[in-house]
């Protein structure tokens, strides 16, 4: 067992095409950011929460060789999965930012921004104008903070051959004047790094898909918190990332998920911090459920399907054999181009096995079985921070156990916007919190009548 520092942050999946000076800024950066919530200093510069259960690894001993921790979520945005009525509308809201702009007048129509995807993972689909079929679909999970390092180390003529690297099929159409800007910088959203409908993409570049977002929900979760009602631990973790700590949006499948796996650590007093390389990444992608129709016809004839040919799913940056997958391509391989039927194939001729059976229409139903991921490190010192008070009030989630066999009563009470009904027990009072009115013929019914999950002492 191996006990020390980091002597430095490494670049997304250990690339080292920043060089030595490139490089050592970035581990600044990225220390600069544990420093800053390590400190309690929010980043608008504001005072918040010192966080002495989390380290920074290039100044915090630690065991070097654990494995990490990876927290796991759906690459698929909830949102949207949550506001659509069926699967088939869910993948084309996913891919039409026309239904969701929030700034119209920043968001223009015509951008086609990757503003809904808001998971940390972001695609583009190029699509046949005429049958609609899906020819290619691109995906990414790379930081714009990284990129942002890359302009400033790597020359525009480079840049432009890694995007030529990522989206080969793309490559003798892109220019420089493409990716930068009249004064020849590098420009983030581009003609091959901003369209959902091109089957290109670089990085992200949705406004709250950042690394830095990340560390600060991984730093701010290792706050205990406890309700203000009742002062008892809070566990939930939609309530731990929205009233309790505010550290990220609970209508997505990955705040929650990373606070909430951070916050079960530190309530059992371990001292945490984001593992080396600090990056976002697709920790795997199944998509053993998919099928090749060679036939050309798409009859559904499971008995003609092959097995997806070898090369369809390539992961271009990263390692995925590390969990560190940053840039995925979709696209059948030309060996497997040309249908029975002479037709040429293509993403389309695709058939998940999965929701009833389908052939693919969107490039959002392969974000279905991607699963991106975050990972966690423990420090040596196992001593639990004192609880601090929830930032806004939030309601008990979990009441404590209650007596059921008791010979309580209960009686009608009635609260605006729900109601509540209050038993009565040898000089106890117990609140049923959102329950059910409880009707009868009397004034009172027995106990065990009323419908009542949730029970909260205030004795």
């Amino acid at each position: 067992m191996a006990i020390g520092t980091l002597p430095s942050f490494n670049a997304p999946a250990k690339y080292t095409e920043l060089g030595r000076a490139g490089l050592g800024k970035w581990s600044k950066q990225v220390g600069n950011w544990f420093d800053t919530e390590i400190a309690g200093t929010a980043p608008s510069g504001g005072p918040r929460q010192p966080l002495p259960q989390f380290f920074d690894p290039t100044k915090t001993q630690y065991e070097l060789d654990q494995k990490p921790t990876p927290i796991t979520w759906s690459g698929f945005p909830l949102k949207i999965r949550t506001e659509q009525p069926t699967d088939d509308a869910r993948w084309a809201a996913a891919e039409n930012p026309l239904t969701d702009l929030s700034n119209p007048a920043y968001y223009l129509p015509q951008q086609h921004d990757r503003e809904n995807m808001d998971e940390y993972l972001e695609w583009s689909t190029l699509k046949d104008p005429d049958t609609g079929d899906v020819i290619i679909a691109s995906f990414t999970c790379e930081g714009p903070e990284y990129w942002e390092k890359v302009a400033e180390y790597i020359s525009v003529d480079k840049i432009l051959d890694m995007y030529k690297e990522m989206n080969p099929d793309f490559a003798d159409q892109m220019t420089l004047k493409d990716i930068t800007t009249g004064t020849g910088a590098y420009k983030p959203r581009n003609k091959w790094n901003q369209m959902i409908n091109t089957g290109t993409i670089a990085h992200l570049i949705q406004d709250n898909n950042t690394l830095s977002a990340e560390v600060d929900i991984a730093a701010q979760a290792t706050v205990i918190r406890k309700d203000l009602a009742y002062g008892e631990i809070i566990r939930n973790i939609t309530q731990l990332c929205g009233d309790a700590s505010r550290y990220g949006n609970t209508k997505r499948n990955s705040d929650p998920a990373i606070g909430g796996e951070i916050n079960t650590l530190a309530r059992q007093g371990f001292h945490l911090s984001v593992a080396d390389p600090v990056a976002l990444y697709m920790h795997a992608a199944d998509f053993s459920s998919f099928r090749l129709d060679p036939t050309g016809t798409r009859r559904g004839n499971l008995d003609e399907m092959i097995p997806v040919p070898d090369g369809t799913f390539q992961f271009l940056r990263g390692d995925i054999s590390k969990g560190w997958g940053l840039h995925l391509k979709v696209k059948i391989p030309a060996s497997h181009s040309v249908a029975h039927n002479g037709r040429t194939l293509n993403c389309s001729d695709l058939f998940d096995l999965n929701n009833g059976g389908q052939y693919v229409r969107y490039g959002s139903q392969f974000a279905d079985y991607v699963t991106m991921s975050v990972s966690g490190v423990v420090g040596t010192t196992v001593e639990r921070a004192a609880a601090q008070d929830s930032l806004t009030y939030t309601e008990p989630f979990v009441a404590p156990p209650v007596d059921l066999s008791l010979p309580s009563v209960v009686k009608e009470v009635s609260v605006k916007n729900r109601k509540e009904a209050e038993a009565v027990d040898s000089g106890k009072v117990f609140m049923m919190v959102n329950a059910v009115g409880v009707k009868n013929e009397g004034s009172v019914a027995p106990f065990h009548k009323a419908k009542a999950p949730f029970l909260r002492s205030r004795a």
